[in-house]
This record gives structure tokens, sequence and C-alpha cells, in this order.
């Protein structure tokens, strides 16, 4: 492992001082992906900034319509959370199923956004939940819309001086649905080889909005828009949901590799959001 230099801020504006000064610097938080990445020789930093101890990025609380996440809270405080339970159970499903007690322990939700992986477990859920990300540099900040951040495996628009310090949802309400499914090679410890984020307003039984987002199916995480835009105002039968599940294997463009082959991505598409709408409706679809 290649030597490197660490330096510990005592918040969260100096940890940004460090980043606009230090070229070649890396932040650390949970450092589930990062210290792996170090031991293969997958990145050669000059500067590790430890921001695991920074607690004014480790919160959940209520803003309005919103919950307001800080990037250092690990998916088990995700998973533990009342307020996720209530207004984000999209989030809490995704979490639960991701990796190892171990990883979830120490892997934040910061980090899984940021390494912008097209196979990462809580990105989906933030795709349907309308989330933006907040990134702050030392002299200001933007916010952009979490679909708008990966544009490639491992390639964000986020910058060498910029640091995720909050992700802001929209609250689920009681005439809103929703769920995580998640296809891999193992029922546990598995890398998706597909997942199926789904959300939806229902009036009277009928799809008033919906939003659907694919993991592992194409280069980013995205939108599933074709089954999105026939789902929306046709009532939630059986006939319909499986209309649905043929009509979103067009909305991915996934590819063949040591974990699965397209075909198969494409099929299990269809078969997780069926899987999905069963438990949610109450209904069965053969």
């Amino acid at each position: 492992m290649k030597e490197f230099r660490a330096l510990i801020p005592r918040s969260v504006q100096e940890a940004l001082e460090l980043l606009s000064k230090k070229k070649g610097a890396m932040l650390l938080a949970g450092g589930s992906d990062l210290v792996v990445k170090l031991k293969e020789r997958k990145v050669t930093p000059r500067y590790i900034i430890d921001i695991t101890h920074l607690k004014e990025l480790k919160f959940i609380r209520e803003d309005g319509e919103c919950l307001l996440i800080g990037p250092l809270v690990t998916h088990s405080e995700l998973s533990m959370s009342d307020l996720i339970d209530k207004y984000a159970p999209v989030l809490k499903e995704a979490v639960r199923c991701l990796g190892s007690p171990q990883i979830r322990n120490i892997g934040t939700i910061g980090g899984n956004i940021v390494t912008a992986s097209p196979v990462a477990d809580t990105v989906p859920p933030l795709f349907v939940l309308d989330a933006t990300l907040t990134l702050r540099k030392k002299d200001g900040e933007r916010r952009v819309h979490i679909r708008d951040f990966g544009v490639g495996p491992q390639k964000s628009i986020i910058e060498p001086t910029e640091m995720l310090t909050e992700i802001r949802v929209k609250k689920m309400g009681e005439n809103e649905v929703g769920f995580y499914r998640k296809l891999g090679q193992r029922k546990a410890l598995a890398i998706s080889k597909v997942s199926v984020a789904f959300w939806a307003k229902m009036r009277d039984r009928v799809f008033e909005d919906v939003k659907i987002a694919l993991g592992a199916v194409a280069p980013r995480v995205v939108y599933a828009q074709k089954a999105m835009e026939f789902l929306r105002g046709k009532p939630a039968s059986v006939d319909v949901i499986k209309m649905a599940s043929e009509v979103i294997k067009n909305d991915c463009t996934p590819i063949t590799d040591i974990r699965s082959t397209e075909e198969y991505r494409r099929e299990m598409t269809g078969a997780l959001l069926i899987e999905g709408c069963e438990r949610i409706f109450g209904m069965t679809i053969e």
C-alpha cells in the first residue's frame, strides 16, 4: 500500500479547507470501500482526510415535508431509525439487505452515494424519494438532484474540493406505497445483479404518480421511464402490473458480465417489479 499522510480535521469547515489546499486528497468516512481500494492499489491518494468523527455530519431529522440525513449516518443507524421507518421505508428495506452486519455498522450512506456505483443499494430508493444532495466546498455550496450526481461507473459530478454534507428526501405519506427488491448471487452478502426501487402515490387503488429506479442494469442508476408512464392513471390490477413488468424490460441497458447475462437481468427487472407489487397490493400474479 502506498504511503499517504493522514489528516484529522476538527470540523467540516476545516475538512473543506484541507480539501481546497491538499491536491490528491481523499475523504475517509466508514472506509468500507476506500480501504479495499487502497489495498488493491486502485487509488493512490497523497492525503487521507479522516472525517469519521465529525458529529456535524451524523444526523437524521425532520424538516417540514422532508427528512434530512447526514452523510456519516451508517446503514445500521438508518435501519434502526424510527424516522426512516415511518417516512422512508423504501430506504430502510434497502439498507437491511446491504452487505454484512459488519459492513452495515461502518459503511455510511454518504460513502454509498459518493462511490457512484450502479449497484449501490441506497441510490435507487433515493431516486424514488426525490433526494437532493448538498455539496459543499470551502467558499460555497450547491444542491443537486441525485439523478444528476452519477454519470457513469465510479464517476460523478462531485469536484475534488467538494464534500457531501446533507441528503434531503421527501417523506412518504399515508397514500404512498413503495418497496425495494434486489437480486444477488446469494441471499446475503451479495452485490446486486438487479435492483428495483418503487414508489407510488395512490388514489382509490389507482396510480396517481409512480417512480421506479433500477440498479445494476445500466452504467448508472436510472429511472424506468417507460414503466412509470405506463402505470400512471391505471388501476393496480394484476393485468396492469403484468403488462408493466414487460414494459420495464425496455427501460434498461444491462450488460453480460461475470455475475449475470443481459437477458437474465432484463427478465429479472420485470420479476422483481411483480414480486414487490404482490406484497404491497396483496395480490398473486402468475
